[in-house]
C-alpha cells in the first residue's frame, strides 16, 4: 500500500469508508515487469472482533 485515508466515519452506526492507493507489479511471461497504481475504496463495519471489510471497489482514475 502506498497511502490510505479514512473518508467517512460513523461511530454511532459502526461504519466507515476509506480510500487507498496500491502499487501492483506485474511480470507477464516473457515480458518486462511493469508497475501499475490502483485506487480502491473500502467499506468497513465494526464487529465484536474489530473493523472488518464489508465491500471493496476500484475507483476509476480520470484524466484531467
Amino acid at each position: 500500500m502506498t497511502d490510505a485515508a479514512v473518508t467517512e466515519l460513523d461511530d454511532r452506526s459502526g461504519t466507515a469508508k476509506l480510500i487507498a492507493t496500491v502499487e501492483v507489479r506485474v511480470t507477464p511471461a516473457g515480458g518486462a515487469a511493469t508497475t501499475d497504481r490502483k485506487r480502491l475504496e473500502a467499506a468497513l463495519e465494526r464487529t465484536d472482533r474489530g473493523w472488518k471489510l464489508k465491500a471493496l471497489s476500484a475507483v476509476p482514475v480520470t484524466a484531467s
